[in-house]
């Protein structure tokens, strides 16, 4: 029982010291966007180390929701006809929806990083310049 107790410390440790994070360099200009990884890359991208892959998922889910409704997205794809409308993601608007959020207690600042990184990621997978 002290062993299992042990065990699930260290698991639990190593999560949160997010050492079992990692970016698969051979997704490299891949396009294909991967939550896990999108988090991952972000965490590990980010110059404050005390940002949680729990608040980093909790941002992305955020922008995800505001993407739907403004009609970049449909299901779980980027909407094609998005650009030839003129829709834009408006960051500082999911700025503002993520600081109103109870869920996510994090600072502006800490915001813009996680977005910022994020486009980091984007550029990583070749589906931004």
């Amino acid at each position: 029982m002290k062993y299992l107790l042990l065990i699930i410390s260290i698991v639990f440790i190593s999560c949160q010291t997010k050492t079992n994070c990692k970016v698969n360099q051979d997704n490299k200009n891949s396009e294909i966007y991967n939550e896990e990884e999108a988090i991952c890359f972000i965490s590990l991208n980010l110059n404050d180390k005390t940002i949680e892959l729990n608040q980093i998922e909790t941002a992305l889910l955020i922008e995800f929701d505001y993407m739907k409704k403004i009609g970049l997205v449909s299901g779980n794809k980027l909407n094609q006809n998005s650009s030839k409308s003129g829709i834009e993601l408006d960051i500082s608007k999911v700025i503002e929806i993520a600081l109103k959020n109870k869920k996510i207690n994090i600072s502006k600042k800490n915001l813009i990083d996680i977005y910022e990184a994020e486009n980091k990621y984007l550029e990583f997978l070749g589906l931004v310049e």
